[in-house]
């Protein structure tokens, strides 16, 4: 939608949930075309359209086909792009097939539309998981016949909705996918359903209540009030209530064996509920996310930031061809992730601590979450470092389920973490006790990153964790290999930062040899160290995972963007060839002491701008 050229809404009310708080950011490049029947419905969107018709949605489409019968179009270009959007960035992701304990609910539909006949309806509720996650990785056949219902919202529509279309249809076989909160809002219909012995098959998605509710609450308001057992809200067993009604009845809380309890379902004669029991507070994405403003009110981010861009899922040595299509693409990328936002690294929005350059901000980490929405970033590569032992609330379950809490409630996200604390312990140049005891809490570290949602730890070897000679190269390579079992684990990265030249980095790599193992790119220390980017992304451009947007002068120190050695004209060409689809941090030399978000602003203002390819710092 954010790439269209042209967005045709017909008879859509256009509501927030679809163009976000700022309808300004909504298909910023294409022509919006609005058809209503109702013309209060239009004046709602003020002058987002730039054409509204006031119509019979019916009229408008017969029109439409006689203005363009005599015309070709040739969509092939468009439809190629899409595809390889979708194969890039899958919405069923590898690791949502490991859960245990719960069923995850994209797992189960991408299962249950896999088994599928091309000759089924599909009527799920209007509300919560069933038009979440479901309509967001379902994929549906030639011939099958799908009813959505997302603007209405209502909950107990399933139920009734599923026979009369299964009615309607002359009986065909009708899935219905629907919310345990929602379908006991109609649940009497059931006799209905046996009685005529429709052949209904329920699958009712139980993740312990109001889960929608219970997520916007927990986010708007840190805390429940009537949607689970907890905040005082109760629901009858599913299962037994089908049983008294004389329903055949399925239940299923274990991936392992969800497809088979999927195929029983199916094969079933006549209507049979099935309950699925999927993770009470499973995150749901992609989506536009929300927050609550300083002044209190709510407000949803601009429809062009609704979720962090995707990281790549390449197959791991392979990249775009400098001269073909791969090159405007990653161009899209990086002009896309400039609208989405940038991140920071942490403590750059607040004044330094005790005259450190960069650290963890003991006592106002809060306050920087908050910053961090209003600066207009997307959110935050969190440190943990020495200085900060103690009061970084990585530290303890307590303290990560406080910073999930702040996160959420101003639509900020941690997208990595920074793990300064082996600059300050060094894994190299230590006693074996030492060590032991560094890479058991490197172990630790990669092993939390799952509970708040981080996708990789960005680990330096640079000053005085410096690889400085080859014993040392080779003792890295050890280290790595040792921890690289919990990083599977936890499906976590591992990104490097050395001061090594782009030969001997290569070789680090090709020595590891782990796809895990990727490199962090830091604009500023390439252009200290003297190093050229085209023979850095030569030696490795295939494995740079992430990218520390800084300036430096060679041999100097940190200086604002533009005014160091950094080739960012070249570096940007370097990105474009090797298909680079990975996060920006910012990482900026400071400004003056107590204008830190003014600053911080005008620098992602100004990365942005090289991104997009329009101003070149």
């Amino acid at each position: 939608m954010q790439n269209a050229d042209l967005v045709i809404a017909i008879g859509c009310r256009m509501d927030f949930s679809i163009t976000g708080f700022d309808r300004s950011q909504f298909a910023r490049a294409a022509e919006v075309v609005v058809v209503d029947i109702d013309p209060a419905e239009i004046a709602k969107l003020g002058d987002m359209p730039d054409q509204a018709f006031v119509c019979d949605a019916g009229d408008f489409i017969a029109g439409l086909m006689r203005n363009t019968e005599q015309k070709t179009f040739d969509f092939t270009p468009w439809r190629e792009r899409c595809t390889d959007w979708k194969n890039r960035y899958p919405v069923v992701l590898p690791e949502y097939h490991d859960k245990q304990g719960f069923v995850n609910s994209y797992v189960f539909t991408e299962m249950l539309c896999d088994a599928l006949l091309e000759t089924d309806m599909i009527i799920p509720g209007s509300s919560g998981a069933s038009i979440d996650t479901f309509w967001i990785s379902a994929k549906l056949k030639r011939g099958q016949r799908a009813v959505a219902t997302g603007g209405l919202g209502s909950m107990g529509y399933g139920l009734p909705a599923s026979i009369g279309g299964c009615i309607g249809s002359g009986g065909r076989r009708t899935i219905s996918v629907d919310g345990d909160g929602g379908f006991v809002m109609n649940i009497q219909e059931l006799e209905v359903v046996r009685r005529l012995q429709l052949p209904i098959k329920y699958f009712v998605l139980n993740n312990n209540g109001y889960a929608s509710i219970r997520a916007s609450q927990s986010g708007y308001f840190k805390q429940t009030i009537g949607c689970d057992p907890v905040s005082g809200l109760t629901l009858p067993d599913i299962g037994a209530l089908a049983e008294a009604f004389g329903l055949p009845v399925l239940r299923v809380s274990e991936q392992s064996t969800l497809q088979d309890v999927i195929n029983q379902a199916l094969a079933m004669p006549g209507p049979v509920v099935c309950e699925v029991m999927v993770e009470p507070d499973q995150a749901i994405g992609p989506r536009i996310t929300s927050r609550i403003g300083q002044n209190g009110q709510n407000g949803l981010q601009p429809a062009g930031r609704p979720v962090p861009v995707p990281r790549s899922r390449r197959t791991e040595g392979q990249h775009a061809d400098s001269t073909g299509g791969g090159m405007s693409m990653t161009a899209d990328y990086l002009k896309q992730y400039a609208d989405a936002g940038l991140y920071t690294m942490q403590g750059r929005l607040l004044p330094p601590q005790d005259g450190r350059f960069q650290s963890f901000p003991r006592g106002q980490w809060r306050e920087e979450i908050e910053l961090t929405a209003q600066a207009g970033l997307r959110g935050i590569e969190w440190i943990y470092d020495l200085y900060g032992e103690g009061a970084n609330p990585l530290e303890t379950p307590a303290g990560r389920a406080d910073l999930k809490e702040c996160l959420a409630g101003y639509g900020v996200s941690v997208v990595s973490i920074c793990a300064d604390y082996f600059m300050d312990c060094p894994l190299l140049r230590c006693t074996d006790e030492e060590l032991a005891s560094r890479l058991e809490r490197l172990e630790w570290l990669i092993g939390i990153c799952p509970q708040l949602g981080i996708g990789r730890v960005v680990l330096p070897f640079v000053d005085n964790s410096r690889i400085g000679s080859l014993e040392e190269h080779a003792k890295v390579i050890g280290y790595l290999r040792q921890v690289l079992p919990s990083a599977e684990a936890n499906s976590v990265e591992l990104h490097l930062e050395t001061d090594l030249a782009p030969e001997p980095f290569k070789q680090l790599l090709l020595a590891i040899d782990h796809p895990l193992v990727k490199v962090n790119y830091d604009a500023g220390n390439s252009a200290s160290l003297g190093y050229a980017p085209a023979d850095e992304f030569a030696a490795y451009g295939e494995r740079v995972g992430s990218f520390h947007i800084k300036d430096r002068r060679q041999g100097s120190t940190t200086v604002p963007l533009g005014q160091g050695d950094a080739d960012f004209a070249s570096l940007r060409e370097q990105l474009i060839r090797f298909d680079y689809q990975g996060d920006f941090v910012l990482q900026v030399a400071r400004g003056v002491a107590g204008e830190e978000p003014v600053w911080l602003r005008e620098m992602s203002e100004l990365s942005a701008e090289w991104l997009r390819g329009n101003r070149l710092v």
